[in-house]
């Protein structure tokens, strides 16, 4: 697979998103400012293993090592990035970040995906599996990581003689008969962070290589799951329309606070949340609904240390005053 050393051809600096195939998905609007600025990652239109992708900075969310020590204020989530692909093939252009500490197999990017008939998907970006942190030692970018579908294909050396490098993970499409609509990418708030510089959607007849699969859920994490229902009805499918319902939340902790943007409920007004239970003593909600409706409130661990795995909301619609 070919690494891109030093600085980028000519013929691959100040092309546009115009000049890219249709199967990049554009990330830009949703990069963090910052790393639009940097000059050490990939830029422009970059093309690897006959994969395009149209690199304009990087999403980088927050995560426990970034949020606790650098008091980073970046966002957990980036919900409802366009995409409007189909293929077979899931494409990353990416690297973790503030990776100590982090435990090889764990996520530092969730990442779900919206089809056209209103299912979705997950797929994760594994530390040591898919990628390993953009910043460190040449010797740690030679090394082989245990997906044989991800490989370093740009990297550089800094006059200090530290290396850094970015990855591309090739995944198969979980549904490759449907257009995906969107896609969210969000912090499963392990210590390291993702950069998330480039995403296509693509297609071939070539086998993939099995990845390792996980072993199991990740030790120490909770799945809550919020129902999501208006003052006088029932819990149960159409409580609520979920174009409407959405519940944003606060991870907090010691010396922690991560927020989340508002993530529509389904259906039948769940939403469903994967958080990690050492670091966080706290989550704090808020739930919006038809008409003004709204609630909030704070989950606190039991005596075990551990979250309600289910949480009812009741909205309440704005008293207003004749």
């Amino acid at each position: 697979m070919p690494v891109a050393e030093g600085v980028f051809p000519t013929e691959l600096t100040g092309q546009t998103a115009a000049g890219s195939n249709k199967s990049s998905i554009l990330l830009g609007p949703f990069a963090e400012a910052e790393t639009q600025r940097w000059q050490s990652i990939p830029k422009g239109l970059f093309e690897t293993n006959g994969v395009a992708f149209f690199c304009d900075g990087a999403i980088r969310l927050n995560g426990l090592t970034r949020a606790r020590g650098k008091q980073s204020e970046a966002p957990g989530a980036i919900l409802d990035i366009p995409v409007n692909l189909k293929g077979n093939r899931l494409n990353w252009l990416h690297a973790s970040e503030n990776s100590g500490g982090t435990p090889p197999g764990a996520s530092y990017a969730t990442i779900v995906l919206h089809y056209e008939d209103g299912s979705r998907q997950q797929v994760d970006l594994r530390y040591n599996v898919h990628g390993r942190d953009w910043f460190g030692s040449k010797r740690f970018g030679d090394l082989p990581l245990r997906d044989p579908n991800s490989s370093v294909v740009w990297a550089r050396q800094r006059r200090d003689g530290s290396h850094i490098g970015f990855y591309h993970t090739v995944m198969p499409n979980p549904a490759p008969n449907l257009i995906i609509v969107s896609m969210d990418v969000i912090s499963p708030l392990n210590p390291a962070n993702v950069l998330l510089a480039g995403a296509a959607v693509t297609s071939s007849d070539r086998a993939l290589e099995p990845c390792p699969s996980p072993p199991g859920p990740e030790p120490f994490r909770s799945v809550i799951d919020f129902i999501i229902n208006e003052e006088g009805t029932s819990p149960g499918p159409g409580a609520t329309k979920p174009e409407i319902a959405a519940l944003r939340w606060t991870a907090i902790g010691p010396g922690l606070t991560v927020e989340y943007p508002a993530f529509h409920a389904d259906s039948a007004g769940h939403v469903s949340i994967d958080v990690p239970l050492r670091p966080l003593s706290e989550i704090h909600y808020q739930a919006t609904g038809a008409n003004g409706a709204t609630a909030e409130g704070t989950l606190v661990k039991d005596e075990n240390g551990l979250f309600p795995t289910k949480q009812l909301i009741i909205l309440k619609k704005p008293i207003t005053s004749r």
